[in-house]
């Protein structure tokens, strides 16, 4: 029997149980040093690169019972009919991750919901989470969304809220184009879902932007099959690079900001991608 050991930062385990290793170093990464799980990272072998983004990979809970009742109740209570409730973010593209996915849930009503029913909508779920037994606490309304979070059994999870159907322009962009790149497409899902863990405990490109990163190198060479580790090494090369394909995913997420407030959103993405090229191996 093979006793040969890997070891990352003092974490040892067998490699006669090489995947039982890859789980507990998934668990015991959000200890790590991020240079040093980004480097561990990129010298997995293609298979260990794989089994590793599916052991982070977070299932898919559905919407909570709970939170999902609160929701109906104020929208009833602020007159607003819904239509449906479609759970969007990374639950759609599959590049959702242990540790760090939210719960975003767009929501459709039958009618174009006001600022003023939005706002009644946010009091009368004030007053009704605190009455169910989920944890749900309200964090803000932004001009997006309406943010939630909850702490169960140690794991903190963010919630937005958005209305699709609102009469004031809210700046939310569909992104049914990620939506279809990434459903029938392991290897970008694997690539991303590796790209958001190296970057765990960073504040940088939010997932929708890593999920345009990855669309747009794919896009860049269509004339090759890149395995997910291939495409994760190509994202990792952009950013230390600042890339035409970085530079690509901060022109349009500028174009989609409010025209008044371009220069700050420009400012923020170059702060954040900042943020992830300081933590980059040497």
């Amino acid at each position: 029997m093979c006793r040969s050991e890997g070891s990352i930062t003092g974490l040892m385990w067998p490699c006669t149980h090489r995947h039982r290793g890859l789980v507990t170093m998934a668990h015991a990464s959000k200890n790590l040093a991020t240079r040093k799980r980004i480097k561990y990272v990129m010298n997995l072998s293609a298979g260990d690169f794989i089994f590793l983004a599916n052991s982070i990979t977070a299932p898919d809970e559905g919407i909570p019972q709970f939170l999902l009742h609160a929701i109906k109740v104020s929208a009833w209570g602020s007159g607003m009919h819904i239509a449906s409730k479609i759970k969007a973010g990374s639950t759609r593209t599959r590049t959702c991750m242990k540790f760090s996915s939210d719960l975003d849930l767009n929501i459709y009503t039958a009618e174009n919901v006001t600022r003023n029913q939005r706002a009644d909508f946010r009091d009368i779920l004030c007053d009704r989470l605190p009455k169910d037994t989920d944890g749900w606490t309200f964090v803000h309304m932004g001009k997006k969304c309406i943010k939630l979070e909850r702490e169960k059994e140690g794991v903190k999870r963010e919630a937005d809220l958005v209305f699709m159907n609102t009469s004031f322009d809210t700046g939310v962009v569909e992104p049914w184009q990620n939506v279809e790149f990434f459903r029938d497409n392991p290897a970008a899902q694997t690539a991303v879902k590796m790209f958001k863990f190296c970057f765990l405990d960073v504040s940088g490109l939010c997932g929708f932007h890593t999920e345009r990163l990855a669309m747009s190198i794919s896009e860049s060479c269509p004339q090759i099959d890149l395995t997910g580790k291939q495409l994760f090494d190509r994202m990792l090369q952009q950013l230390r690079d600042d890339g035409p394909q970085l530079k690509k995913v901060v022109q349009e997420a500028v174009a989609e900001s409010y025209e008044e407030d371009q220069q700050e959103r420009r400012e923020e993405m170059i702060r954040r991608i900042g943020k992830m090229k300081n933590v980059l191996p040497t």
